[in-house]
């Protein structure tokens, strides 16, 4: 697991959403592209409301390099 900091929120990269999706709340999304991927951050620079975010992929290591 990875976790960014951001602003006073949290951006989560995991790799099991299952477990993740019944027991935490906030924003979730299973990574499919780079420009969803981009889109979904400038939007959650925007929704000050959702205070985590959390990003799935099976590969953990290569969802990290597309967010960076």
């Amino acid at each position: 697991m990875y976790k960014v900091f951001f602003k006073d929120r949290i951006i989560f990269f995991e790799s099991d959403f299952r477990d993740n999706f019944r027991t935490k709340t906030g924003l979730f999304y299973k990574h499919s592209s780079k420009l969803q991927l981009a889109a979904l951050i400038r939007a959650y620079q925007d929704l000050r409301e959702i205070p985590k975010l959390y990003l799935f992929h099976d590969d953990i290591d290569f969802l990290w390099e597309e967010f960076k």
